[in-house]
């Protein structure tokens, strides 16, 4: 029974993400920008230190290549389509923390290392200990 709904429940979001990459819907992606500045603005009010660096990124739409959410640091690439599929503002705001959060802990990775001037063998080390 549990291999049923597990096949079942991979197949609902197979079937979810089928059309998600393509060209833009401008009446989609409005809706989807609006989203995502009124996650930020949630931020500010509510994390205003992950908020101020939201609203740092540039929203740029990535409908043709991105399925989901990405970032390079300097804009937040988002598929307008997956955005819709949030439930609500926590979700978008969850999303934008995660995303932003990546990048600042490899550049703090990167920091600690040239400091430290450590090796590469004990790299994983110090991750696992700024996790922990």
């Amino acid at each position: 029974m549990t291999t049923t709904t597990t096949t079942s429940n991979t197949k609902d979001i197979e079937d979810k993400f089928a059309d998600i990459l393509g060209p833009t819907d401008k009446d989609i992606d409005r809706e989807a920008r609006e989203r995502l500045v009124t996650a930020r603005i949630g931020l500010l009010l509510k994390q205003p230190f992950f908020g101020n660096l939201a609203t740092r990124l540039t929203l740029t739409n990535a409908d043709e290549w991105c399925p989901t959410a990405a970032t390079d640091g300097r804009k937040f690439y988002y598929n307008s389509r997956f955005i819709m599929m949030l439930s609500g503002e926590k979700e978008c705001e969850f999303l934008l923390v995660t995303k932003f959060f990546i990048v600042y802990m490899s550049i703090l990775v990167v920091e600690l290392t040239t400091i430290i001037k450590l090796n590469f063998q004990t790299l994983p080390l110090t991750i696992v200990l700024m996790v922990i």
